[in-house]
């Protein structure tokens, strides 16, 4: 993942016209998301980043990002793994 990666997640999560608070959604992030693709992956992972964090994402919280993107995605598989397994 890149900073570009995140470039339109980030824009629609910070498009709105008043404040938010970390994790909250604006109306440009409900229509990015509805599209969904990785596009929804990505802004799953900011939004969980914010909630976990307590403040909204910026650039320069790309890396914790990504980290927890990854850690999502792994349990994620693992979880997969054990249904399929059972």
């Amino acid at each position: 993942m890149t900073r570009s990666d995140f470039a339109v997640p980030l824009s629609c999560i910070n498009a709105g016209h008043h404040p938010r608070g970390p994790g909250a959604c604006t109306h440009a992030v409900c229509e990015e998301y509805r599209k969904g693709g990785e596009v929804a992956r990505l802004i799953d992972a900011l939004l969980g980043w914010e909630t976990a964090s307590g403040k909204p994402a910026t650039p320069a919280d790309l890396e914790a990002i990504r980290e927890v993107s990854a850690e999502t995605l792994r349990l994620a598989e693992e979880v997969r793994a054990r249904r399929t397994s059972a």
